[in-house]
Order: C-alpha cells, then structure tokens, then sequence
C-alpha cells in the first residue's frame, strides 16, 4: 500500500499545480452554489406562499425537496467535471513520456492504477465536501435539515462519483491525448444516462434491464434517503470492471513495447 499513497501524492501534487485543476474547482464551486441559491429562492417562494396555510408550511422540509433535487443536479455537473479531471491520469504521462519510467519501477500496475484512482477520489472530496457546506448553511437560514438522509445523500452522490473516476481513468489509460481521453470518457457516462432515458420509453423486461443498467438509477435511493445494498453492490461491481479493464489496457501496452 505504501506505493500506491506515494503515487497518489505524486498525482495529487500534480493537480495542485495545474491551472485547469483550479479552472475546474472554480467552475464546479460557482454551478453548484448557484444550484444552491436557486432551491433556496424557490424554497422561499412556497413558503411565502403557504404562509396562509400552516398545515402546508408544516410540510416544508429542505431533507424532502432541497437534498435529492440538488443532488440530481450535481449528479448531471459530474458528467462534465469528471472527463477535465481524470482526463491527464495516464493521458499526460504518455505524452511527456514519463509513462514508461513509472512502469520500470518495482511496482505492480495494479499499485499504479489504485494510486492514481485515490488521487482523483481525493480531489473529487475537495469537489463534492461543498455541499455539506451548503447543508449547514440551509440550516442556519431555518430550513429544517434531517442529517442522516443528507449525509446518504452525499454517500451516493460520491459513489456515483467515484463510478465516473472509474471510467474517467479507464478511458485516458486508452490514449496520450487528454482532449480525447475527456471526450470519450463523456461520451461512455453519457451513454451510461440515456440508458436511463430509454427505460422511460420502453416496456417490460427491456425497461427494467435499461433502468438497471444507467448507473445514475443506482444513487436516486441514497438522495432519497434510502440506504440500498444492491446500489452498493452495483457500483462496487462497476468500478471492479473498469479497474480491470484499465489493468487489461497496462498489460496490452507492456507487450507492445
């Protein structure tokens, strides 16, 4: 394990002294606090309205209308954010030619690929904390905040997320070019979102396969506040996949060098 926090690090610091990084962090902060700002406003704005019903003002809670709506909105920001942010894991090391001389070391690929997996999670933590962030500050402005739903929230919207780191790193392992390695990678998790748009407009067996499928169905249960083994299970499963798929694309090059 010590290897893969030395990676780690290393990728990490790489991040801190990148301008796109910081690009990233600026632009997600601003969406997201903007996403915040509006189910407030919006918030408001019934309560103002049920004023002169106090059975509905009763009803206003931000755990059942601020949380999974903002959650799903982050949820659609991830699909932008995550391509700029695993786009140069290995992308950037075979373009300057550092790849090579990162496999030479007594390391195994698969320290290699965990290493640089916990750099991204960690900067998706930076990312994703805001929102807490956000949760105290609902609260300090009267909304009434109930924790335990919010914080299995923020557990589902950080495995979606690391789901995304998954795929992300799998497809920049696949070129030296970072441009490329985001746009395929955006391509793979859009595909991952319409499979749950075409299980609205299918029947039967096919719908329930497609809703499976669309990992964005996986973390709903959690911004509702339902703790859910077989989402767990189904994200554990697929990142296992992508990580061996990104183990599969190290050997391959091996044996072509």
């Amino acid at each position: 394990m010590r290897n893969v926090f030395i990676i780690a690090a290393r990728d990490f610091k790489m991040y801190r002294t990148s301008m796109v990084m910081y690009l990233v962090c600026f632009i997600f902060y601003l969406l997201s606090g903007y996403l915040f700002y509006a189910k407030i406003a919006s918030i408001s704005m019934a309560s103002m309205n049920a004023l002169s019903q106090p059975q509905m003002y009763a009803q206003l809670n931000f755990s059942a209308i601020f949380i999974p709506s903002l959650y799903m909105d982050i949820a659609g920001l991830f699909l932008i954010m995550v391509p700029m942010i695993t786009m140069r894991s290995f992308s950037e090391e075979k373009k300057n030619g550092t790849y090579e001389l990162l496999v030479s070391y007594p390391i195994t690929d698969w320290e290699i690929v965990a290493g640089k997996f916990l750099s991204v999670f960690y900067f998706l933590l930076c990312l994703t904390s805001v929102i807490l962030f956000q949760g105290i500050m609902a609260r300090l402005i009267g909304g009434q905040i109930e924790w335990g739903p919010m914080l299995l929230g923020f557990l589902g919207l950080n495995l979606l997320g690391v789901s995304f780191l998954a795929v992300g790193l799998f497809a920049s392992s696949l070129t030296e070019n970072q441009v490329v390695a985001a746009f395929l990678s955006f391509g793979l998790l859009l595909l991952f979102w319409v499979l749950g748009w075409m299980s609205e407009m299918t029947m039967g067996w096919g719908a329930a396969f497609l809703k499976h499928a669309s990992i964005f169905s996986h973390s709903e249960n959690f911004y509702k506040g339902i703790f859910s083994t077989q989402d767990i299970l189904f994200f554990v499963l697929f990142v296992g996949f992508f990580f061996f798929a990104t183990l599969r694309v190290m050997e391959l090059r091996r044996w072509q060098r």
